[in-house]
């Protein structure tokens, strides 16, 4: 009886405490991140061999949860988070570009192609040209604007960021606590991990977190880098911020060794060239092989000294990186921004900069400030001097002969020989050839009668009406006076030699007969030797053959017909240069560069070139007579701009990340991560830098088409801006507009003084702008190569309509993001969060167990009441 009452005492304590953990769900329905508990009530365990049990007892209130549920629920609101704070800047950015009918840049850049249209239909009207200056001024401050509203977004984002860590870390240090209170349980509290899991929900909207609560151990990863380990091992967040300066390097890209000079690589640099370094379309310094001065825009002049030594340096082919790098880094205005060196410099012991001084390099120009602040556009520009090279058609090598086909007859001179001795004359001239043979003791007197066309030789006529030589030495044999043969030449040194037929033998010993020769014929070996040289005349050699041989291998020169030749008018002076049937390019060099007035040469790439020394202004007057033409002509000076290596350089960049003891952190989603990404230039997912690059780009073309243009034809063809016109060599006047100046947005300028200047011919060129749909904006030259080409109105359309789809394609994801997110957060809720109509169920049992086992008790103390009055 006794043990009944102990039983239902049991009862109503358990009921008791089940009630009390009811009324406290109930109280804390509302409480944010409060889960739902549940008292777990157990059998008190038998002590005896009583079989009708002890009673109940309450162990503990646990809580209601899923750990894979959380950290699910915690991953998703991660990413809607970082979707969410993306949405957030591409819907600020978007505000920026809203326009009106009447309002934005669209507007002003439309009213601004009206004022050019206006002023062109009376150029002399001031109210147009005021009008015009106005709209030019507003079109430049309303891109500003708009570029440095993005900029405020971009600081407004920098200083959340700096608050978010600020946030994060005192989430951090706030978990770390409540582990250190955790810790001094036996058993876990659930109003603490309660608040624990509400600051890490609350720690997930700003980075990825990954917890690890098993063996009763606590870990908590950001990024996958320990944050909190236990409940004493606390590591904060730091915010990190590294910028880079922007490094132009003005190189080539070799397979293997050191990068070389990019100007040598595409220029033949030369006397009186003139290399420029142009910065943001704004300032210039320029050096000129042959000169110490260089000079800067205005066409002020400075003595170039970049040895040191006190003494002006002469630029020159070896030197003149060296001069441009000191140029520049004398010039005040580019300097400002900008420090040139001579290839890439080395670094001392005491951290002092080392630049190249033994030999040029290459030039390497770097920003003087780190990061996106410092960024700057700079060219190379080369402009040769006006002297004119002409150049063969072919590629060629050196070793190659001059006339290519041999095949080809040509009308030159004939040989004929009569009784051993030989004559030359061009063919059909009888004339000559009797002059030729009255010189030879053995057939004076020869003359020839031009009127009856009679040649006679020592008494003996010969007619030649109509005939050729052929016929002439079939007449001569026919006769029997002489004997007669058609005669082969071998010309050695220039010295002629004529045999009848080819006959090495009888050609040795003409040659030996020359003072200057020692020659000789060996039947047996069938070799020639002239002077000590051996040469194989061994079938099927011909004459030609052997003249080749001996051409290539020896000091001599050999040929058996001159195949015509090329005359070279110098200052009125004809100079002609025969070519043979071996002559080599090489050895048509040697004769050309004879001459003290002309230059030749095959170069690297295989072109003949040949150029005026005497007078390197003066044009020269090539005339041909070979039968396969060398199609020599007149080369254009090679003027252009050479651009940064994009390989070999580096690009301005900021860079803010998070780290851990010096470690990066690699954020996947968050607020953090959609901030970080945002402020540092190169991540490929910066809205920021894309939108404002496109404004740079559209700053570029239009400071670039406004500033130069050559008009190439009447009927209004056009070389569009100062890129595209630095590389032209034509006879066409360069116009310059100097409208607008820079080559990004904060750096473009409008020169309102050069209105005053335009006219009808400016004014045109001008109007077509505002309908030429062909522009590019990626800072070359404008030829239409690209295939991103449009128009300014166009160009500005497309990034106003990349911003909306890049916020509308962000909303998207969030609404979907936002989805998972709930249908995770509803099933988790219904698991965990206190259901009130559960909980009145629950006390409605509890209430009715502690009533029952109140009448246990009642029942029982008068049953003992009984017993007690028996």
């Amino acid at each position: 009886m006794l043990n009944s009452l102990h039983v239902a005492q049991s009862g109503l304590y358990a009921s008791k405490k089940a009630i009390e953990n009811v009324s406290n769900n109930i109280a804390n329905e509302n409480t944010p991140g409060y889960k739902k508990r549940v008292v777990q009530l157990s059998e008190l365990e038998l002590t005896d061999a009583q079989f009708t049990g002890r009673g109940v007892k309450a162990d503990s209130a646990y809580r209601i949860t899923s750990q894979y549920m959380y950290d699910n629920l915690m991953n998703e609101n991660t990413k809607m988070n970082y979707y969410d704070t993306i949405s957030s800047i591409t819907g600020n950015i978007e505000i920026m570009f809203e326009e009106t009918d009447e309002s934005g840049f669209s507007s002003d850049l439309d009213r601004y192609f009206q004022a050019i249209e206006n002023l062109r239909t009376n150029p002399n009207s001031e109210i147009y040209r005021t009008t015009y200056k106005t709209q030019g001024r507003v079109l430049v401050e309303s891109l500003q604007n708009l570029y440095s509203n993005i900029e405020k977004e971009e600081k407004l984002i920098k200083v959340s960021l700096e608050e978010n860590v600020k946030k994060v870390n005192n989430l951090i240090n706030e978990i770390g606590e409540i582990n250190q209170q955790l810790g001094q349980h036996k058993e876990a509290s659930n109003d603490l991990l309660d608040k624990r899991d509400q600051l890490e929900k609350e720690l997930s909207k700003y980075v990825d977190i990954e917890v690890d609560r098993s063996n009763n151990e606590y870990m908590l990863k950001v990024g996958g880098e320990i944050a909190v380990r236990y409940n004493t091992n606390i590591r904060e967040i730091n915010l990190v911020e590294e910028n880079s300066p922007q490094i132009d390097r003005f190189s080539t890209n070799p397979p293997s060794g050191k990068p070389g000079d990019a100007i040598a690589e595409n220029y033949d640099i030369g006397p009186g060239d003139k290399i420029s370094y142009k910065f943001n379309n704004e300032f210039e310094v320029s050096v000129e092989i042959g000169s110490n001065t260089y000079k800067d825009n205005e066409g002020n002049e400075y003595k170039i000294d970049f040895d040191e030594d006190g003494v002006a340096d002469t630029v020159d082919e070896t030197n003149y990186i060296r001069a441009l790098s000191f140029a520049i880094n004398s010039n005040k205005d580019i300097s400002e921004h900008v420090t040139a060196y001579n290839g890439d410099y080395s670094v001392d012991e005491q951290g002092n900069i080392i630049d190249n001084t033994g030999k040029d390099e290459f030039l390497r120009v770097q920003a003087n400030v780190d990061g996106e602040d410092g960024k700057f556009q700079g060219r190379i520009v080369v402009e040769e001097a006006y002297n004119p090279t002409y150049e063969g058609k072919n590629t060629v090598a050196p070793a190659d002969r001059v006339d290519s086909d041999l095949s080809k007859p040509v009308e030159g001179y004939k040989h004929i020989v009569i009784d051993g001795e030989g004559f030359s004359a061009l063919e059909g001239d009888f004339s000559v050839l009797a002059s030729a043979l009255n010189g030879s003791p053995t057939f004076s007197p020869t003359s020839y009668d031009a009127t009856s066309e009679t040649l006679t030789i020592n008494g003996t006529s010969f007619s030649t009406a109509g005939k050729t030589f052929d016929d002439l030495v079939a007449d001569i044999n026919a006769d029997g006076t002489y004997t007669a043969a058609e005669g082969n030449a071998f010309v050695v040194n220039n010295k002629k030699f004529i045999t009848a037929g080819e006959d090495f033998a009888a050609l040795a010993t003409e040659i030996n007969s020359d003072p200057n020769f020692v020659a000789s014929y060996n039947a047996v070996t069938e070799q020639l030797s002239i002077n000590g040289h051996n040469f194989s005349t061994a079938a099927p050699a011909t004459y030609r053959d052997v003249a080749t041989v001996i051409n290539n291998n020896t000091s001599f020169t050999a040929s058996t017909e001159i195949r015509g030749s090329i005359s070279i008018t110098v200052d009125g002076e004809e100079k002609k240069f025969n070519i043979t049937d071996t002559t080599t390019y090489a050895q048509l060099v040697d004769k050309i560069n004879a001459d003290p007035d002309l230059n030749a040469s095959v170069t690297e790439d295989g072109k003949f070139t040949i150029s005026n020394l005497k007078n390197r202004n003066e044009t020269l007057e090539i005339v041909e007579d070979l039968p396969t033409p060398l199609g020599i002509e007149q080369v254009n000076k090679n003027n252009g701009s050479i651009f940064k290596n994009e390989q070999q350089s580096k690009e301005a960049e900021d860079k803010v990340y998070l780290s851990v003891y010096d470690k990066e952190i690699t954020l996947k989603s968050g607020i953090l991560k959609g901030q970080t990404e945002n402020l540092t230039t190169n991540s490929p997912n910066n809205k920021i830098i894309d939108y404002k690059e496109k404004l740079d780009n559209f700053a570029r073309t239009l400071s670039d088409v406004y500033d130069k243009f050559v008009k190439t034809s009447a009927t209004g063809d056009y070389i569009y801006g100062h890129v595209a016109t630095d590389k032209y060599n034509g006879d066409r006047e360069v116009k310059n507009l100097n409208l607008f100046s820079g080559m990004d947005v904060m750096s473009l300028k409008f020169n309102e003084e050069a209105v005053n200047d335009l006219n009808q011919v400016d004014l045109d060129y001008m109007a077509t702008m505002q309908w030429k749909k062909d522009l590019e904006f990626d800072g070359f030259e404008q030829d239409a190569s690209s295939l991103n080409i449009t128009s300014l109105s166009e160009y500005f359309q497309e990034i106003r309509v990349n911003i909306s789809s890049d916020k509308e394609n962000n909303d998207f994801l969030l609404e979907t993001q936002e989805t998972v997110y709930q249908a995770i957060q509803f099933k988790f809720e219904q698991l965990t969060k206190v259901d009130s109509d559960e909980e009145m169920i629950n006390l409605m049992q509890f209430q009715a167990a502690y009533t029952a086992n109140a009448k246990i008790i009642t029942a029982v103390d008068e049953m003992i009441q009984t017993l007690l009055g028996m």
